[in-house]
C-alpha cells in the first residue's frame, strides 16, 4: 500500500534520516564511562581504520581485549580493568606506527569495595 506524502513531509523525512545517520558518525568514543573492572563494549568512531594495519587499542595504560575493526570508521573493543578510576585517553596504535588519540574520552568509575570471604 502506497501512502501519499506531501512535499513538505517528504523533505522533513529526508532531513531527519540524514541527521540520524550524520549523528552516528561523529568521531569519538561511546559510552563515555564504564566500570573500573572493565568488560564494557566500547565503540570508537573515526576514519582511516583500515589503512594502517592491525590495531592495538589502549584504554588508559592497558590494552583492550577483543578488538574488532568493524569498518573504516568503526572499531569495537572490550575495556580492560583500570589501574585507577578517573578520566583516561583512548589510543589506537596501528601496525605501521600510526597512533590515533582520543584524549580524555573515557572515564573509569570507582571500582568499589571488593568483599572476600574470611578463611
Amino acid at each position: 500500500m502506497l501512502t501519499y506524502l506531501p512535499p513538505v513531509a517528504r523533505v522533513l523525512l529526508l532531513l531527519s534520516t540524514a541527521l540520524l545517520f550524520a549523528c552516528t558518525d561523529v568521531p569519538g568514543v561511546t559510552p563515555l564511562r564504564g566500570r573500573g573492572s572493565g568488560g564494557e563494549t566500547l565503540r570508537i568512531v573515526g576514519a582511516g581504520f583500515l589503512e594502517h594495519g592491525a590495531p592495538v587499542v589502549y584504554v588508559g595504560q592497558r590494552s583492550s581485549k577483543a578488538v574488532i575493526v568493524e569498518s573504516d570508521r568503526l572499531i569495537t573493543v572490550v575495556t580492560p580493568e583500570c589501574d585507577v578510576a578517573g578520566v583516561v585517553d583512548v589510543e589506537i596504535h596501528f601496525a605501521d606506527g600510526k597512533v590515533m588519540t582520543y584524549a580524555s574520552s573515557f572515564t573509569y568509575e570507582d571500582r568499589g569495595v571488593v568483599l572476600r570471604p574470611e578463611g
